[in-house]
């Protein structure tokens, strides 16, 4: 990368442009990412009271990766069915499955004849991960261009007017295929093209001003409205059966269907801020919104939010507490904010779904079809609303060396909106409704502490804790749960009484004192009714980092702690199932399954201590893997050197005769070591790797790449 950046002589003016290349490989075969991206800016003032500034940043962005889908390991996985279906390929979850004994880049993974995928077992019932690298793909290229351009004039001493308009418009060019062979995904060939084309508009204008109102206060204000329009604008094809191996291009299949979809949203807001300083330690801010979308319905469509804080320096009020050695400087400070959340698309409408080539009638004639969508609308749809109050404190001592801050807030979200499933029975799959009421608290915490400044010598130490809690107090009359993320038989529900997204999934039985119940083959027996088996929501997370500095020598780490928060993993049920990790080495013990066994009848049980013993694989693969779901939950508390670094700063002495205003060299360390401390040691899982992309689902791990390390060489050079 590379940055220039200058002024005019008369200090009037000043400019920026930089200029980036990134060229990544990853460890998957097929994994790739290029980036080039420029920019320019400048301001400038006129002599006639205007302040012109702009920005333009331009990129584009080539990624090529090959498929990695949700996966128990035989194959694509959907939990709404509990099987192996053609979804789509999984490169990771087939090498996950793989045994270790056997020499996958050894063997052949294509047939000669047809090119078809081959696997070392008799069926050949398993894609080949080295055939789906090889012959399956997702990519993208995508082309950016955003910034703003603004006018500001200084209407007087005490008032100025701007107006700015800002822009981002990207095309995303994605495609994705498999060749003809394969054993999941379109196992007859796939091709996919489309371009995504979002274009966003914001227009606002803004009266700001200040005054001194009298001696100790001061006002400043702005006031001004905001027009915002986005479009996105979607085009392709999605194309099936591969006539010859190899070819992707969409006349090479025999059937195409049309990708085509279109969502505009303009939203509308005045806004007005005022500022009060009153003798330079008592700030009062008071604020307030209003915002109109135009995508929900007319009676639900706007908005108000108002917001109110204050910040008080005690130390400038009562001198007398502070102490250069001891204390220094007190800050007190509260809030109360609103904001508000409008989603994208027709959440409220309920669409037609046009088919004009349905199918083709004995006498050759091209039949259409109408048919209601599968989302149901929503009229009563709402914004979303949150409100939160925070309050705080920040302290400086032993000569500012040493800070503290807390923090400690409580957030209100209602009318939170989530995607609902609906029962077949009504029609439709799906809907977008409103969440009553989620709250959330949470604590912050902030230390830092130069600890040594001796000659050439620094020594400083940051560290930050954060611990949240997160409560569904009402979701709505006569709704007693929704499945937010995931399926409706294993994933993230939000639960009166419950912290929002909590894992639901089947369970092992238990009688009426809470026993696990053993059935007559030793096994656990399985509840499949949906109970909650965890909550993915961390404990408290604590971040440490320090730097130790001699002369020109800077040496840093920053190590990650997290504490709890429950992860669905079917690495670790999969791997100890299969009996491929050291958690399993011993092969020749049996096991017993703490728990109860009925002696009697179902009508007049009779428990008794179970000593059923069963083998390793009914132990593990019977159970762990392939069990009840809550036996594939495990915690996610995990200690992390996070990044490590070394720095060196040439000595001007060297520079001196050179056209280097400065030389930095730096040696760059991330994700170097890891501990997940209630995870089986053999499994080598990494809490990080969790995942279920973009969305409410979280505390899920479907055989996800694992996470890498990653280390790094910098030299920075000033002119």
């Amino acid at each position: 990368s590379v940055n220039v950046r200058g002024r005019s002589a008369d200090g009037n003016s000043t400019y920026n442009v930089n200029f980036g290349y990134t060229d990544e490989e990853g460890f998957v075969p097929g994994n790739g990412l290029e980036r080039i991206n420029f920019g320019v800016g400048g301001r400038t003032k006129l002599s006639n009271n205007f302040t012109v500034n702009s920005t333009m940043n331009i990129s584009r962005t080539d990624y090529i990766a090959p498929p990695i889908s949700a996966s128990t390991g035989n194959g694509a996985f959907n939990p709404v069915a509990g099987q192996a279906i053609p979804v789509s390929s999984s490169v990771i979850g087939h090498v996950f499955f793989t045994p270790r004994s056997v020499d996958l880049n050894g063997l052949p993974s294509s047939n000669p004849v047809d090119g078809s995928s081959t696997y070392y077992r008799n069926g050949n019932d398993i894609q080949n991960p080295n055939w789906t690298a090889d012959n399956a793909f997702n990519g993208a290229i995508t082309n950016r261009v955003y910034g703003n351009t603004g006018v500001v004039y200084q209407l007087n001493d005490n008032i100025n007017l701007s107006y700015r308009i800002g822009y981002d418009i990207y095309a995303e060019d994605g495609s994705s295929g498999q060749n003809v062979g394969g054993l999941d995904g379109p196992v007859t060939g796939g091709y996919r093209t489309f371009t995504n084309t979002n274009t966003i508009w914001d227009h606002t204008f803004t009266v700001n001003g200040a005054y001194d109102l009298n001696e100790a206060l001061r006002m400043s204000f702005n006031v001004g409205s905001q027009l915002r329009r986005n479009v996105l604008d979607r085009q392709g094809v999605n194309s099936l059966n591969q006539l010859v191996f190899g070819t992707f291009r969409h006349f090479n299949f025999t059937a195409q269907s049309p990708i085509q979809n279109r969502q505009e949203q303009n939203i509308v807001g005045y806004f007005g801020q005022a500022e009060f300083d009153y003798n330079g330690y008592l700030f009062v801010t008071l604020a307030g919104r209003a915002d109109a979308v135009s995508n929900f319905s007319e009676d639900n469509r706007s908005l108000f939010y108002p917001s109110v804080s204050a910040a008080f320096l005690l130390s400038d009020v009562v001198p007398e507490i502070t102490n250069n050695n001891i204390l220094n400087a007190v800050k007190l400070r509260a809030g109360f904010g609103t904001s508000a959340g409008f989603r994208g698309g027709f959440p409220v409408s309920a669409n037609l779904d046009l088919q004009p080539r349905e199918f083709i009638d004995a006498s050759g004639n091209v039949v259409s079809t109408n048919t209601t969508g599968i989302q149901l609308g929503n009229e009563e749809l709402k914004p979303e609303r949150q409100e939160e109050f925070e309050v705080g404190t920040e302290i400086k001592g032993w000569n500012n060396r040493a800070s503290f801050e807390l923090s400690w807030y409580r957030r209100a979200s209602t009318d939170l909106i989530v995607r609902r499933p609906l029962d077949p029975s009504t029609g439709f799959g799906r809907t977008f409704t409103n969440i009553g009421e989620v709250i959330n608290k949470g604590v912050e915490i902030d230390l830092g502490v130069d600890v040594l400044q001796i000659n050439d010598w620094n020594w400083n130490v940051r560290a930050n804790f954060t611990a949240i809690s997160s409560e569904v107090t009402e979701l709505g009359e006569g709704v007693e749960e929704i499945n937010i993320a995931g399926f409706t038989n294993i994933g993230n529900f939000a639960i009166e009484g419950e912290s929002l997204g909590v894992i639901q999934g089947s369970t092992i039985q238990r009688n009426e004192n809470g026993d696990r119940i053993v059935d007559g083959q030793g096994n656990y027996a399985v509840d499949q009714s949906n109970s909650i088996i965890g909550d993915p929501i961390p404990d408290f997370t604590l971040n440490t980092s320090s730097t130790v500095s001699w002369k020109n020598l800077d040496f840093s780490f920053v190590i990650n702690y997290v504490q709890g928060g429950d992860i669905y993993s079917t690495t670790v049920s999969g791997l100890t199932g299969r009996g491929v990790t050291t958690d399993t080495e011993d092969r020749v013990q049996t096991f017993i399954f703490p728990g109860v066994q009925n002696t009697g009848t179902n009508d007049n049980p009779v428990w008794v201590e179970n000593l059923q013993q069963v083998v390793n694989s009914t132990y593990y693969f019977g159970n762990v893997a392939f069990g009840p779901q809550e036996l594939r939950v495990i915690d996610g508390t995990a200690i992390r050197l996070q990044e490590i670094g070394l720095s060196y700063s040439l000595p001007q002495s060297i520079l001196e005769n050179t056209p280097f205003g400065r030389v930095r060299i730096t040696a760059q360390g991330f994700n170097l070591w890891y501990n997940a401390v209630n995870a089986p040691e053999g499994s080598n899982f990494d809490p990080n790797s969790a995942g279920l992309g973009v969305g409410n689902g979280q505390g899920f791990e479907y055989l996800n790449a694992p996470s890498s390390k990653r280390y790094g060489f910098n030299l920075s050079l000033s002119f």
